[in-house]
This record gives structure tokens, C-alpha cells and sequence, in this order.
């Protein structure tokens, strides 16, 4: 016996990969690393029975955001400071920032002030390392109002690595803020490593806090006509394995401005000109994001086999489908009676042109039967 598998669609018109094209729109989502791999799934290749490791991880998957206001992109505007002198903080090969600590005496971000709103608790932090022993810091506020100096609660996340964090009450006043900034550290350190800072609403004590949903809404797709196709959908999550879930939705339109209400996808057959999708995430934690590492859409033209039948008239008819094909269907054209040929002269997506000729080849006209396939 032979099994034949993974064969592709027939008539596949389009094909779109969302992770690469990233046509849409985010609501708490982002795309990204993913965190997923050998060492953080834990556990055994035996504990997944039903898991396919193509199917989880990646470079670039869509999943929940983390509650940040802060631009990653403002730690290269960090230097160290006292009254005198300013020393800007210089990128590492891992990726970190690292700034001098021996001889100044603050830490901050040139220009980086966040808006924030009045009698709102905020929290930041940022994950460490260094030469040395640093026992504690403090995270200086700095507002349209001047410092708000808060001690650090460090925390140790393990391989020498520490989170720094602390909250602020913003004032009735307080309309901005800056961060990084952080003075008065004690220890042996000559320089601090920083990377991953946040600024997040609330009074947080979760490391990497993500949003509990999100919504990624995906660019209208327009197929250039008004078809009847079967749509199909590779869609891959690790909602399983993180907890949470992750919903793809559907709706289309003919016209592009009347659309379908959104409803949960499923591969049927319909008709439509624009077809758009959106993945809804949610989490059961705030510490874990499902993942989507495969969103790819797919248009599949069903094939139509049409018999007519047709008067053909001296000259040659112009003989219409009654049916609109997406491409240039085969044609085959028979003459009815005996010593006639049909021929086809030309054809188009939705008609072609019949003459009959006799024997000598002469245009006489008449009957044809006609076969059309395509899609």
C-alpha cells in the first residue's frame, strides 16, 4: 500500500505568510523571539507526546506584549554623571549597557522623559549585572517636579544576573518622567551591565509582566475579484503548552466596505473579493505568552467543469461562459453532424469564439457542444 501525504492544494492562487509580512496592526501584541526552547519547555522529549518541535519556538513569532513604556532603544542615550563630568555607557557583545560607577554619582538616560498621568503608580526596573557586589541603589523618579529618590528592591534571577525595581506615586503635578535614572549605589562594582528596562503601570512585583490579552489584526487581503475559493489556514500555537489561548478569527467582504461579522475561523468554501484575519491572545498568566509561530493563509480555487451546448453562426460566435474563472479555463469545442469541425479561435476568461467549417473548410455554422475546465 502507498500513502501519499502533504500534497499541496490544486489551485492555490495566493499564499500569505503573516510572520513574514507582519501586515497588521498590534493591540498588546508584538512580534518576536520566541522564549521557547529544549531548556525552557523542560521536562523530557517523552513528556510531549503530541508535540511537534517545528511547531513551537522561532525567531519571529506573535505573542502578547509585556507592559513597558519604556524604548529599549533610549539605553544608548545612558551615561554616568557628577557635577563635573558626563561619561556616556557603551554597548556589549551580549547586548547589555554598561556604565562607570567609581567616581559619579548618578546613572540616566539623556532625554528620555515618558509621559505619565497624575496620582498613577508606576514601576521601574531593569536587570543587571557587574564587577562586583552591589547591594542596593536607588531609582531617583526624576519628574517635571524633580527627583523622587525610591530604594531598589534587588533581586537575584540567578548566573549573576539581578532585577532592580521600584514604585512611585506620581504627584497631582506630575505630568513626565525619565528614565533610566538611578543614583546612591553601594558596593565593590566599578560598572553595572543593564539591559531589559521597564516602566509599567501599576505596583508590579512579577518579573515580565504581559498584557492578559491582545489583539493582532491583519492587513486586508484583496484578491482582485469576486471569487468562490476554498481558504485554508496553517496556524500553530503553544497555547497548550504556555496556557492561555490563541483564536484566529475571519471576515470578508465583496465590496471591501460591507464585511461579515468576525467569527472563529474554519476551511470553507467562500465568496468574497477582501478577506482579512486576527488572532486573539490570551494568558493564564501574566507571567507566560502563548505563541503563534505559524500564520500562514492560503486561496484555493475549486475546479469548474462546464458542458454547453451553442448555435454557432456563420463568422463565428462569441459563446459565454456563464461563469467567471480566476484564470484561462481549456476549451474544447465539438461540432454536431457529420464531415464539421469546431474551431476555437480565442478565449478569455469568460467567453470564447467558436467557428464551424466543413470538410473544405469552408464557414458553414452550426451546432457545438462545448467543454470548459479550469478555475
Amino acid at each position: 500500500m502507498i500513502n501519499i501525504t502533504s500534497l499541496a492544494p490544486k489551485n492555490v492562487i495566493d499564499t500569505f505568510d503573516e510572520i513574514a509580512l507582519a501586515s497588521g496592526t498590534h493591540e498588546n501584541t508584538e512580534f518576536g523571539q520566541s522564549s521557547l526552547n529544549f531548556q525552557t519547555l523542560g521536562g523530557r522529549f517523552s513528556d510531549y507526546p503530541t508535540t511537534k518541535f517545528s511547531e513551537v519556538g522561532g525567531k519571529s513569532v506573535l505573542k502578547l506584549k509585556k507592559h513597558n513604556l519604556y524604548l529599549q532603544s533610549n539605553l544608548s542615550t545612558l551615561f554616568s554623571c557628577n557635577s563635573t563630568t558626563n561619561l556616556y555607557a557603551t554597548k556589549q557583545s551580549d547586548g547589555y549597557w554598561r556604565a562607570a560607577l567609581t567616581g559619579f554619582s548618578e546613572c540616566t538616560c539623556n532625554s528620555s522623559f515618558i509621559p505619565i498621568s497624575p496620582n498613577t503608580k508606576y514601576t521601574e526596573s531593569f536587570y543587571f549585572k557587574a564587577d562586583g557586589n552591589i547591594s542596593s541603589l536607588q531609582f531617583s523618579f526624576f519628574t517635571n517636579n524633580g527627583h523622587h529618590y525610591v530604594q531598589a528592591n534587588i533581586t537575584s534571577i540567578g548566573n549573576g544576573i539581578f532585577r532592580a525595581s521600584a514604585s512611585y506615586m506620581a504627584s497631582s503635578s506630575d505630568t513626565s518622567l525619565r528614565v533610566v535614572d538611578f543614583a546612591a549605589v553601594v558596593g565593590t562594582a566599578t560598572y553595572i551591565d543593564i539591559t531589559n528596562a521597564q516602566l509599567e503601570v501599576g505596583d508590579l512585583t512579577e518579573y515580565d509582566s504581559y498584557f492578559e490579552s491582545g489583539i493582532y489584526t491583519a492587513g486586508i487581503i484583496d484578491i482582485n475579484s469576486i471569487i468562490t475559493c476554498n481558504v485554508t489556514a496553517l496556524f500553530t500555537s503553544s497555547a497548550m503548552l504556555r496556557g492561555g489561548t490563541a483564536v484566529l478569527q475571519v471576515r470578508n467582504s465583496q465590496d471591501g466596505t460591507t464585511w461579515l461579522d468576525w467569527s472563529e475561523f474554519k476551511p470553507i468554501q467562500r465568496t468574497f473579493r477582501f478577506i482579512q484575519f486576527r488572532v486573539i491572545l490570551q494568558t493564564n498568566s501574566s507571567l507566560k505568552t502563548p505563541e503563534v509561530n505559524q500564520f500562514t493563509i492560503s486561496i484555493d480555487v475549486p475546479d469548474t467543469d462546464m458542458a454547453l451546448s451553442a448555435t454557432i453562426a456563420v463568422g463565428g460566435t462569441t459563446v459565454n461562459y456563464g461563469h467567471a474563472y480566476y484564470t484561462i479555463p481549456y476549451v474544447t469545442p465539438c461540432a454536431v453532424g457529420e464531415n464539421l469541425h469546431a474551431e476555437l479561435i480565442s478565449k478569455d476568461k469568460a467567453s470564447c469564439l467558436i467557428k464551424i467549417k466543413d470538410k473544405n473548410n469552408n464557414d458553414v455554422g452550426g451546432k457545438a457542444d462545448i467543454r470548459v475546465k479550469g478555475y
